[in-house]
């Protein structure tokens, strides 16, 4: 296809045939001269001024090349950057094996014990001896590869700390460079996708510098305001956490192979209701366990169209199948009778991700499965704390019709199962009536 050669079917005949015969050598120069990131616009510009005969550049009308040698210049130019980029990668990777196993050789030649015995003692000097010590190492920012102390960004993306020279961490963490262009992008949109202006203030204290590089921070939120985990001394063993496995139990302290302080007590095949799950003071703060419907929708668009201004560009849309199409936290909030100040929204993510994707880009398999009167089969890999909340994934039914029936599976690493969970499979059928 990149020379102009596709399939000929007719009369049954599979042999490529060579189209675009009137391709002229100009085509082909202006294509391979044009870099393909250009716009348009300048595209043409350059086409119109400039040729090349027997290889001088010259000021001349050249047509602009045809799309599909076009594409195949862009196609050539993406492939050589990327295969370019991975044999880069491979060379700093194995130069960098070759160095570690030079210095592994040179330590066990001569005075290794001695050596050995004076790393050991290094490597204990570095770890932490007090809780205290451990605590202030949570508080500061650590390089993306070995995950030592640093304070020096990234200076593609501003996302990502690296050590400084001598170490070579940018460069031996490599696979950042594949999504560096993707970090950059949320960097700069950190303002816009922090800013949450149909919400209370109540989120504000978690948006702060020292809430992403600690816990306390979320933890004295969950504690002292929301009420919703027992008071415990963060620089104690835990040893009082709460037992009641609420849905926010597991938002501190991590995951850890199930192993963790809020991890180890979860247990899958437990039943909570809303209003057990959220254990909020008021329930009104939390979502009714029903399906939404069509004059929810218009309930949700008259109070927008009576309390904001320019109501026509914050309405709550609807696709062709009919769902809701919620395209901010204050859709979701007003489509399920939920005040600002609610903080619904942090455990909100997990199933409103799954509703969106389903919503987004899965008409064609959810319109199927209505056709053949089967379910929607879902299939999430890797979970991890979702274990702890698994009757919260009744959101994503209750958002799509009534009449849509929904079949979830879970890929669990048995590794990563909760230590205490009496049983690694586990069936459970979800009621959304």
């Amino acid at each position: 296809g990149r020379l102009g050669y596709v399939p000929n079917y007719h009369l049954g005949r599979t042999e490529l045939e060579l189209k675009n015969i009137d391709l002229t050598i100009d085509n082909v120069s202006s294509a391979c001269l044009c870099s393909p990131d250009l716009r348009v616009s300048v595209k043409n510009e350059f086409c119109s001024s400039v040729a090349i005969y027997n290889g001088v550049e010259k000021m001349a009308s050249v047509p602009s090349p045809p799309c599909w040698l076009e594409n195949a210049s862009k196609k050539n130019y993406l492939d050589r950057a990327s295969l370019s980029a991975l044999a880069a990668a491979m060379a700093r990777e194995e130069a960098s094996t070759d160095q570690n196993m030079d210095d592994i050789k040179n330590l066990s030649s001569s005075n290794s014990n001695n050596q050995l015995l004076e790393c050991n003692t290094s490597l204990k000097e570095k770890q932490p001896s007090t809780r205290e010590e451990e605590k202030s190492l949570n508080q500061i920012t650590l390089c993306l590869h070995c995950r030592g102390p640093s304070s020096s960004l990234c200076q593609e993306c501003s996302g990502a700390y690296f050590c400084d020279e001598p170490r070579k961490c940018k460069m031996a963490g490599w696979s950042h460079q594949c999504i560096c262009a993707t970090w950059r992008i949320y960097v700069l949109r950190r303002n816009e996708l922090s800013t949450f202006p149909y919400l209370a203030d109540w989120h504000l204290p978690l948006l702060r510098d020292d809430c992403f590089i600690s816990e306390s921070t979320y933890h004295n939120y969950l504690t002292n305001i929301l009420g919703v985990l027992s008071p415990v001394n963060i620089d104690s063993e835990y040893s009082t956490v709460n037992r009641k496995q609420t849905w926010w139990a597991t938002e501190l302290y991590g995951w850890s192979g199930g192993s963790s302080l809020s991890a180890k007590y979860v247990e899958p095949g437990r039943r909570r209701s809303y209003i057990d799950g959220f254990a909020l003071k008021y329930s009104t703060l939390i979502p009714e366990e029903r399906f939404v419907t069509k004059e929810d929708i218009f309930v949700a668009n008259e109070k927008i169209m009576q309390e904001t201004q320019f109501p026509e560009a914050r309405l709550i849309q609807t696709d062709d199948r009919g769902l809701p199409i919620l395209s901010s936290w204050e859709h979701y909030y007003r489509l399920r009778s939920l005040p600002p100040r609610s903080p619904a929204a942090l455990l909100g993510t997990y199933p409103l991700t799954l509703y969106y994707a389903i919503q987004r880009y899965g008409i064609v398999p959810l319109t199927v499965a209505q056709m053949l009167d089967k379910p929607l089969k879902i299939h999430i890999v890797g979970v991890e704390k979702e274990l702890n909340f698994v009757d919260w994934f009744q959101e994503v039914g209750f958002l799509l019709p009534e009449e849509v029936m929904i079949e979830m599976t879970w890929v669990v690493r048995e590794d990563m199962f909760p230590q205490c969970s009496q049983s690694k499979s586990i069936s459970m059928q979800l009621s959304t009536n």
